[in-house]
């Protein structure tokens, strides 16, 4: 995927006209005035919802203040909701509540390009037995947007 001469930020592949086609679902009196790319950032801050979206959280240990593990399920990516851990390491778990097919998972952490975030990833199909499917426990890369 390379970058467009007009926008750097959209690959070449026809990502702008499926951010043009967000945009106008969201925003369609304003599609003419943005870039592709302020289309796909626009898009991806309105709540979404995927097959986690209030389904049941527990966690290993406390939170900060309203900073609740269902947060991480609300559909909310910005960094005005999330969970927050009280200290560090803590787990998540979510429940589908069946068993489902996964091929994507994308993990929103709180983003101000100065933290870095270790973590791995484990899926079961019966909460017995876990299969490690993302493993970032060597992440150096700060969170950015």
């Amino acid at each position: 995927n390379r970058p467009t001469k007009e926008d750097p930020h959209v690959p070449a592949d026809g990502a702008a006209k499926r951010a043009a086609k967000l945009l106008a679902k969201y925003r369609p009196l304003q599609a003419e005035a943005l870039t592709a790319s302020k289309a796909i950032a626009e898009a991806e801050q309105q709540k979404f919802t995927s097959m986690a979206t209030g389904k049941a959280v527990t966690c290993s240990g406390g939170t900060q203040g309203s900073n609740v593990p269902e947060n991480a399920v609300d559909g909310d990516i910005t960094n005005a909701s999330g969970w927050h851990s009280e200290s560090s390491p803590q787990w998540l778990q979510v429940d589908l509540g069946e068993i489902r097919k996964v091929d994507t998972i994308k993990l929103y952490t709180y983003f101000d390009n100065e933290r870095v975030y270790t973590y791995f990833i484990e899926v079961s199909m019966d909460g017995q037995h876990y299969e490690e499917v993302v493993n970032m426990r060597s992440n150096t890369t700060p969170s950015s947007e």
